[in-house]
Order: structure tokens, then sequence, then C-alpha cells
């Protein structure tokens, strides 16, 4: 299995409320539901370690 896509959220919404909605909502998929989907969960990863892969080359860096 690979990573998929980063949670992403306006900076106004706590990531923890929606990180469990979405953990949740996993959770009550049946388990062929969850193998046409491909997902096997969530992870929690510290925001540093997010941000320290660097982007391709081209794409635009920016504070957060």
């Amino acid at each position: 299995p690979t990573p998929g896509l980063p949670l992403i959220t306006a900076k106004q919404n706590d990531p923890a409320v929606i990180f469990t909605a979405v953990e949740r909502a996993i959770a009550q998929l049946t388990d062929e539901d969850r193998g046409l989907l491909g997902i096997k969960g969530l992870v929690r990863i510290p925001e540093g370690d997010y941000l320290a892969v660097l982007n391709p080359e081209g794409v635009a860096q920016r504070e957060l």
C-alpha cells in the first residue's frame, strides 16, 4: 500500500475533529467497500514531518 492524499481543511476547522469523523466513517464501511475503495485507514503524522517533504521543482513554496 502507498500513502494517499493528506487531510487538508481550512485553518478555522479543528483537524482533530475532522480526522476522528473520517476515521469513524472508514470504520463503518463494510470490508467489501473498504476493499473496493482501497482504504486501510488513517495515519497521524506530525505536521513537521509532512512539511519536511520537498515539493517538486517548480512548485511555489509559501509559508503556511
